[in-house]
């Protein structure tokens, strides 16, 4: 096939015009295009552009827009770049760190009348060297990011004040350094790491002189405002769009107290767990509830480790990038693994239904990503949030998310000494499963009852309150077989697997830490129960079963013929949930089929009450023990 090959001599001959849109085309604006951040010449390919021919060099020197994002290298390239901008406004950014460093920002202040953009990264020595130099006024400086890497003295901020200023990022300032930075003009402010932590009532009297302020990051400690000093005046930021903020005590929660955002599409909370979660809580949900945000239509919960809980609620359908850009974010972090269940019932008692707001009550779309629970209080905790939300039609499981399902889709609920199953969510329409584990084993013929699997089909078959779900996909997950489907067909008649098998060991799963053998069948789920103490039926340390013959032991006094001991039951004296002899139930095969959490170890396969064994009526006991002294 004939080709043209151009001469190298007629690249020499194209027109300045037509190499520049070239040079433009091959190395971008000096930006990463990635991250937007200006990096040096050399990694954008145009110091290669400059060393193609001379026609190539002169036409990329004496093209201003080229240059006009500098990195600050050399003290020689600084002024070089700053040579071939000409007039041209132009963005700066390095990294300074000695007193000689210093002197290059000196040369970019000297034209800091026509620096739009200043991206910095300094220690102290570095920006005192800008003390007593003469300096131009920063006229259209709009967006300023500086970050002090030490703490060692103040330094003097006020050179870089601009009436256009319209982006400010600060970071390990005191406030009082970068206070003169502050303009009516500013729609976005950062602060982070400040080094004087200031109280609430001082940031307010900031917030309240940005009336055009859009968007609001602050990673900083705030101390309370003591009640004796002056009352602290709330503001009303209108334009207020999203919210980041750090909340690792009262002082920063009390923030929202005092700031109204009617109109915030986004916000996100980093929580600190401690002894003040219950406090801090009171005050997000009162934000909330002033700015009337007390309805969502979609909920996901994430946990990327075992000390860390991501909510997000959104007005609509969770989408698929997380986290989400409208609604809110909340990150709870900090705590151990045995208090998840304080993170769970806190958002349950501050953001359940109440007679004036739905809450979570009214989510239609719930999606649990790689949530989890490590302990049976957990999974309880979990249980009861979930029946604040009857609404749900959607559900979306990934990964680790099973283990909050104890009992699959089901709960119990006691009548009287009667156990009836309930599905979690009655409305319930649709079941989207991505990446779960339904079996721990690869084999077919190994069936574990604490499966996911298993879990999840047993309630249908013994339940007092059918469900038919409509749809239900099962998309990448594992140790599922072509002989599964159609037990799932008693959950939906409309079943979608993507036919991808994946088959693993328990040794090969990414899940450290987490046995899914965590529920031992003979286990009640019952109610509630104290932290630490017995569940109903359960025998502490020292006390006797129903039918246990207790071992001999001399020191104690002989029982008198037909008295029974501490810890029996008398005959004809029934315990809560003990049913008469043939009496049916459907709480019969509800107990022994019911799947309770454990504390991450695995559940005792000889455990003393396991079904089919014969239990020795208490009355039998006594006489046996009689009998053998």
């Amino acid at each position: 096939m004939f080709q043209s090959i151009m001469p190298r001599t007629n690249f020499a001959n194209l027109s300045y015009e037509l190499i520049s849109k070239v040079v433009e085309f091959g190395t971008g604006d000096g930006t990463d295009a990635a991250t937007g951040a200006i990096v040096p010449p050399s990694a954008t390919g145009l110091l290669a552009a400059t060393h193609v021919c001379r026609s190539w060099r002169e036409a990329t020197v004496h093209n201003a827009t080229h240059w006009r994002n500098i990195w600050m290298g050399s003290l020689d390239s600084v002024r070089t770049m700053l040579a071939r901008t000409l007039r041209l406004p132009v963005a700066v950014a390095g990294s300074l760190s000695t007193e000689a460093d210093g002197r290059k920002l000196a040369v970019v202040m000297n034209q800091i009348s026509r620096v739009r953009s200043l991206t910095l990264k300094a220690t102290s020595e570095a920006l005192r060297a800008l003390d007593g130099r003469k300096r131009g006024d920063a006229l259209i400086l709009e967006s300023l990011a500086i970050e002090r890497v030490d703490r060692d003295e103040r330094v003097d901020l006020s050179c870089f004040a601009s009436p256009k200023l319209r982006h400010l990022d600060v970071s390990n300032f005191d406030f009082d350094e970068f206070r003169t930075l502050l303009s009516p003009s500013i729609t976005s402010l950062r602060i982070a790491g400040a080094c004087v932590s200031t109280t609430t009532g001082e940031v307010v009297q900031l917030l309240h002189h940005l009336p055009n302020l859009e968007s609001l990051e602050l990673k900083v400690n705030l101390l309370p405002t003591v009640k004796e000093d002056a009352l602290v005046r709330t503001t009303c930021l209108e334009g207020l769009r999203r919210v980041d903020m750090a909340i690792q005590s009262v002082g920063e929660a009390e923030l929202l107290a005092f700031v109204s955002m009617p109109h915030v599409e986004f916000m996100r909370l980093s929580i600190l767990c401690d002894d003040d979660l219950q406090e801090v809580m009171e005050l997000v949900r009162r934000r909330f509830e002033g700015d009337g945000r007390t309805e969502f239509g979609g909920c996901t919960f994430y946990a990327p480790n075992p000390t860390s809980l991501h909510v997000a609620l959104t007005p609509d359908v969770p989408g698929p990038d997380f986290p989400p850009q409208v609604g809110t974010y909340l990150i709870f972090d900090n705590f151990e693994e045995w208090d998840e269940y304080r993170v769970v019932d806190v958002l349950r008692m501050k953001f359940g239904p109440t007679r004036t707001a739905a809450w979570i009550s009214a989510v239609e779309h719930l999606s649990i990503r790689n949530a989890r629970a490590y302990t049976e209080i957990s999974t309880r905790s979990w249980t009861t949030l979930f029946k604040t939300t009857p609404n749900i039609t959607t559900l979306h499981i990934s990964h680790r998310g099973t283990s909050v399902f104890p009992m699959g889709l089901y709960y119990q609920k006691p009548v009287d000494d009667l156990w009836y199953r309930r599905p979690l969510f009655p409305r319930l329409e649709s079941l989207d499963l991505e990446g779960v584990w339904f079996r721990c084993s690869s084999r077919l013929s190994e069936q574990d009852q604490g499966d996911f699997l298993e879990r999840l089909i047993k309630p249908f078959n013994r339940c007092d309150t059918t469900q038919h779900i409509k749809e239900f996909t099962i998309r990448e997950c594992i140790n599922i077989f072509q002989e599964d489907l159609e037990l799932l067909q008693i959950v939906s008649r409309n079943v979608h697997w993507d036919g991808v098998e994946i088959f693993k060991a328990r040794n090969d799963t990414f899940e450290e830490g987490v046995d899914f053998d965590l529920y031992d069948e003979d286990d009640e789920t019952d109610g509630e129960f104290e932290d630490g103490g017995p569940e109903e039926g359960e025998v502490e340390e020292g006390e006797v079963e129903e039918g246990e013959v207790e071992e001999e032991e001399p020191e104690d006094e002989e029982p008198e013929e037909g008295e029974l001991e501490e810890g029996n039951t008398d005959e004809g004296v029934l315990e809560d949930g003990e049913l008469e002899d043939g009496e049916q139930s459907l709480s019969d095969d509800e107990h022994n089929d019911e799947i309770s959490a454990s504390s991450g170890q695995k559940a005792d396969d000889t455990h003393s009450g396991a079904r089919g064994e014969d239990i020795t009526p208490p009355e039998s006991a006594a006489v046996l023990k009689t009998k053998e002294k």
